[in-house]
């Protein structure tokens, strides 16, 4: 798993901590260590192989040399990271290194677990990821694993255990609503329609923690009631999000969270799957 904040979490409730790998796309020396033994001939070789024979490499981000060359890189560069262990865990969602370790574990027959670290949203003409088990956060996902894990209905399902989130209470804040950023290409149009329409107290805007420039938030800091931060208080009326994992840990501590589908896709909070689940969002379509 990539070392990331969240993923340290996550890797701690399934007890795989001492087995977390950063990458971060930085270039200090420990990150540019693990490229040693890359061969740029090589890369460039299957580049053009890919390129040549992927009938929808527009699909897949294959159509132009610079992606191509870094995905086969990288796919060097996790192949001798991975080349001395038997098992590999990955939280991803069908993003570039979940593919190239799911390829690796095929090809070099190792066991590959999938684990969940975030929201499905379905999307068409996923890659299919060949995984032995999966790791799963929500009960409601599970059926829509079947869009990028290969034969899905035969995988081992281990749910993962859920944690209260330590949200505190801010007096900061007066009857406020959260916004909850998954940068979507909805969440500007939503914001602007939250932050214009709510008077009633203080909208907090939660940047999502990936997200590293956060000039497009800037035009909100002149408004007294509007303020941009990455704590999560627990002392807000309610989480309003195109589809970000934090409205469930909302929900946990008993805050409405409301997820409005503005990109119409489909998700666990915007199908009906499970009857018996707990979560308690309120769901809104474009137009409502």
């Amino acid at each position: 798993m990539p070392g990331t904040p969240s993923h340290k979490k996550l890797a701690a409730r399934i007890g795989q901590t001492e087995n977390l790998v950063g990458l971060d796309n930085s270039f200090s020396v420990k990150q540019l260590s693990l490229y040693r033994g890359i061969s740029l001939v090589k890369a460039f070789r299957v580049a053009r192989t890919v390129i040549s024979v992927d009938p929808n490499r527009h699909r897949t981000g294959f159509d132009n040399y610079f992606f191509c060359v870094a995905f086969i890189i990288e796919c060097q560069m996790l192949e001798a990271l991975t080349l001395h262990t038997q098992h590999i865990l990955m939280a991803g969602q069908a993003d570039r290194y979940a593919i190239i370790l799911a390829i690796i574990a095929r090809e070099k027959k190792k066991y590959f677990s999938f684990v969940q670290h975030g929201v499905n949203n379905v999307y068409e003409g996923l890659y299919l990821l060949r995984v032995d088990e999966v790791y799963y956060l929500f009960e409601i996902s599970i059926p829509l694993f079947g869009v990028f894990v290969e034969d899905a209905e035969t995988r081992k399902y281990i749910p993962i255990p859920s944690v209260r989130p330590n949200f505190k209470p801010n007096p900061r804040y007066t009857n406020a609503i959260a916004f909850a950023s998954c940068i979507l290409a909805g969440d500007a149009e939503l914001l602007e329609v939250v932050v214009n329409n709510y008077t009633a107290g203080d909208v907090l805007i939660y940047p999502h923690p990936t997200e590293k420039d956060l000039t497009v938030y800037e035009k909100y800091k002149s408004r007294p009631n509007v303020y941009i931060t990455m704590e999560r208080v627990s002392n807000i009326r309610y989480l309003i999000s195109c589809g970000s994992t934090l409205g469930l840990e909302y929900d946990l501590i008993g805050v409405p969270p409301v997820f409005v589908n503005t990109e119409n896709f489909h998700s666990e909070f915007f199908t009906q799957i499970n009857s018996s689940s707990s979560t308690t969002s309120h769901h809104f379509a474009p137009g409502s």
